[in-house]
């Protein structure tokens, strides 16, 4: 299934109205398929929708979520080291990298409109 069928076929099916409402961008991605950027709604997520489109779509098409995550790599740290401290030190210093940088001068927008943190 090609990407204009995938896509006239989401757009007329009725089970599917309520994502129509919550799609903010619809784009192909770099290797040509669609792609749907859904804005963020209380009570919405990503995998209210996941099934509807998959039962829409049947066999025809791969249907998937992707979502932006964060890792962070910790090194050279002690075997006593439990994860709750990991995450209570990155917590810590975020926080107090938020806090001491201001609200604009520390965070930027990237292109895509996602924020990230500058020095």
């Amino acid at each position: 299934m090609i990407y204009a069928d995938i896509l006239k076929k989401v757009k007329s099916d009725l089970e599917l109205m309520d994502l129509g409402e919550n799609v903010s961008r619809i784009r192909r991605s770099q290797k040509g398929d669609l792609m749907l950027e859904l804005k963020k709604s209380p009570g919405k997520t990503v995998e209210n929708f996941l099934g509807e489109v998959e039962k829409s779509l049947g066999e025809e098409a791969q249907v998937r979520a992707r979502k932006q995550e964060l890792v962070i790599e910790c090194k050279d740290i002690d075997e006593i080291t439990t994860k709750e401290d990991i995450r209570d030190a990155v917590m810590t210093t975020w926080l107090a990298r938020f806090r001491n940088q201001g609200t604009e001068e520390g965070i930027r927008r990237h292109a895509n409109g996602n924020p990230k943190l500058t020095n």
